[in-house]
């Protein structure tokens, strides 16, 4: 079900200790996308901020966007040039949920700095946090994601 994020994050709720991975990103489109991971409480993609361990922010609620670029691992942010492939190897932690956003056009700075004059749109897994309300985040067959770039569906 696309409206769901079950399938779509990288659930090591059950694992304990340090898991090694490894992220294969193909690039056909003509904007300079990135892409970037970060940590939920639970399957509702609440966002842990003041690090007590339960949520503090909500997809769908102000600041929602801000607070998920905000806690991007950075060590997982994936960007590569038009009609390439990268590969990123990394290690996460056990015991957490990870879901991925698409900052269109633009990197983490553009959003967590103060100014919103340039702030890039964002799609993530979740969503109700979507502005456009619209599923930008498809799961393709085991452990591939599709991320749609262009706001209200696009191409």
């Amino acid at each position: 079900m696309q409206d769901s994020p079950k399938g779509k994050n990288i659930d090591l709720w059950n694992v304990t200790g340090l898991v090694n991975t490894e992220f294969t990103v193909y690039r056909e489109a003509a904007f300079d996308n990135y892409i970037g991971f970060y940590k939920v409480t639970d399957q509702n993609g609440g966002i842990d901020i003041n690090g007590d361990g339960t949520p503090d922010i909500l997809p769908g609620e102000a600041g929602y966007t801000q607070a998920a670029v905000n806690k991007d691992l950075s060590n997982l942010g994936l960007s590569v040039s038009n009609s390439q492939a990268a590969t990123s190897k990394s290690t996460l932690e056990g015991g957490n949920i990870y879901v991925a956003f698409l900052i269109i056009n633009s990197k983490p700075d553009a959003v967590i700095d103060s100014s919103t004059k340039n702030y890039p749109a964002v799609h993530l897994t979740f969503l109700g946090a979507n502005s456009d309300q619209v599923d930008h985040v498809h799961l393709l067959g085991d452990n591939i994601l599709g991320f749609e770039d262009l706001t209200n569906g696009g191409d």
